[in-house]
């Protein structure tokens, strides 16, 4: 994807994403858009060293018995879940789900749209 591509997708600067490289890190609001653009999600997962140790324990023996590392795993998990989830859900919630998510994806990554406050 080229940077202008890139800039007009997510509402971040091309300057900005250039800078990401050499220069600076991205922030939150700038990550998640540019993130969004290229079709993906920022998922924070807890830290391995922060999980009661039986937890940390299953997760790492999942983890080598499927060949990934610990975030893939997570992602792996999550993504179980969410198609559980969904499965448990009759036909008609499934579409409103998913016709929600494509009308999400459908806008910018990062609406910039001005927003007026109510006339008090």
């Amino acid at each position: 994807m080229r940077y202008l591509d890139a800039s007009e997708l997510s509402g971040v600067q091309i300057p900005t994403i250039k800078g990401w490289r050499k220069k600076n890190n991205p922030g939150l609001e700038s990550l998640s858009a540019m993130l969004a653009t290229l079709g993906y999600q920022l998922c924070p997962v807890p830290e391995l060293e922060t999980l009661p140790p039986k937890i940390a324990g299953e997760l790492t023996t999942l983890a080598l018995k499927l060949r990934m590392n610990i975030p893939q795993t997570w992602t792996a998990l999550l993504d179980i879940g969410v198609e559980q989830e969904l499965l448990r859900l009759r036909a008609e919630e499934r579409a409103a789900i998913l016709a929600d998510h494509d009308a999400r994806m459908a806008r910018g990554a990062n609406d910039n749209t001005q927003r007026h406050a109510p006339a008090t």
